[in-house]
């Protein structure tokens, strides 16, 4: 595949999927399709409005959960970092690989040992936090929960 037959181009700006994915380096990204799972590079609406500011994430997809009437993600990039939870309506796309400097489309690297490790433990975390959501969600506790106990589910996520 090479660019003109690319959907969409996006060129990555912050340092969250280092060392797959760099500042300057441009990726080629799919409108959103049933065939995302969990891995998957994908691309969100940042929700930011200021103009210094990205207006879409490019990480990877760590969870997706249904809690009570709620579509959940689960996001974070490859380098260090926090877990991102968002709405459902945020995903935007999947990306389809990196475009070479000759405009050729290559596939994403596979992550590293540690960021792979990384992704297992965020993974872990955010399949307790849903857990934990649908139990206070299905007994109505989650409105009367005290605010530590909150502070300690999204400090799970982290």
């Amino acid at each position: 595949m090479n660019m003109s037959a690319c959907p969409a181009v996006l060129e990555i700006v912050g340092r969250s999927m280092e060392p797959g994915l760099c500042p300057g380096q441009r990726v080629c990204v799919e409108a959103l399709s049933p065939r995302v799972r969990c891995g998957d590079v994908v691309v969100l609406h940042s929700g930011v409005r200021q103009p210094d500011q990205p207006p879409f994430v490019v990480h990877r997809l760590v969870a997706v959960a249904h809690v009570g009437s709620r579509h959940l993600v689960f996001h974070r990039g490859d380098a260090r970092g926090r877990v991102g939870l968002t709405d459902g309506a945020a995903l935007a796309g999947r990306v389809l690989g990196v475009l070479g400097a000759d405009g050729r489309l290559v596939a994403l690297a596979r992550p590293n040992t540690a960021a792979r490790g990384r992704f297992l433990v965020a993974r872990g975390r955010c399949l307790i936090y849903v857990c934990l959501r649908r139990l206070t969600t299905r007994l109505h506790l989650h409105e009367r929960l005290p605010l530590a106990v909150r502070r300690w589910g999204q400090r799970l996520l982290g």
